[in-house]
């Protein structure tokens, strides 16, 4: 009986390390990629988007541990749908903004000609293509405020398997959007010398990554589970280059 609690406890653990362990593989790669701007990198970042809601969908069918309900404010935050709305259209809004810089569509917009703003194809090109994904982006949004039937009972290995699954793919995620900061500020290096930046993006970090962490959380009612990933986020936030 001891190894069903113990197994919560170790998951989100296991989940974090392999987190950095994708950092540490992965944001190499996807620096010299995204720092290469080109179409092939909404692709990209679309393939991880639709692996991070099926992450937070695999979460989201997970049964509770426990018939106890967890702390209030967490009850209260996952019962607020609107709470969770506006969190998913932030998350929209800068899956949006990091695919319109790393394919290059806002080094096109500076390009553009003042005399040709006002012709159709410029208008199409200035308000469809920024639109259009965020349009798409929005099915997280619809994902994560949305009531999902648990069907997966716990204590199994499918829940088990589940659970890992979801929290590495929110940390995958997590990893990406990394990746497109640190290409952004070795292009653009911001200044430095305040520490203000980097906690703006960590609070931002927090708006995007907190909610479906919080998910799987209700699920095992273990809050003490956050503090690997704050330090997780925390690592990336430093990382970023801010």
């Amino acid at each position: 009986m001891m190894m069903k609690p113990l197994a919560s406890v170790v998951l989100p653990i296991l989940a974090d390390l392999t987190g950095v362990g994708l950092f540490l593989w992965l944001g190499p790669v996807l620096l010299g990629q995204f720092g290469k701007l080109g179409f092939f990198n909404s692709v990209l970042l679309g393939l991880f988007f639709v692996l991070f809601c099926l992450a937070v969908y695999a979460m989201k069918k997970l049964q509770p541990e426990s018939p106890r309900p967890g702390p209030g404010w967490l009850t209260s935050l996952l019962a607020s749908r609107r709470a969770l709305a506006v969190l998913g259209v932030l998350f929209a809004l800068t899956i949006s903004l990091a695919t319109a810089y790393t394919t290059g569509f806002l080094d096109s917009v500076v390009r553009l000609e003042q005399t040709i703003l006002d012709e159709p194809s410029a208008t199409i090109y200035l308000l469809l293509t920024p639109a259009s994904w965020f349009g798409l982006a929005l099915v997280y949004m619809l994902m994560l405020s949305t009531q999902s039937e648990q069907i997966v009972p716990p204590f199994t290995p499918r829940y088990y398997l589940l659970s890992y699954l979801g929290l590495v793919g929110v940390n995958l995620m997590a990893v990406v959007l990394t990746a497109v900061w640190q290409a952004l500020f070795v292009r653009f290096p911001p200044a430095g010398g305040s520490p203000l930046p980097g906690l703006l993006l960590f609070l931002l970090y927090l708006g995007l990554f907190l909610p479906p962490r919080l998910i799987y959380v209700a699920r095992v009612s273990r809050p003490g589970s956050l503090i690997t990933f704050l330090l997780f986020l925390a690592l990336l936030v430093a990382s970023a280059g801010v």
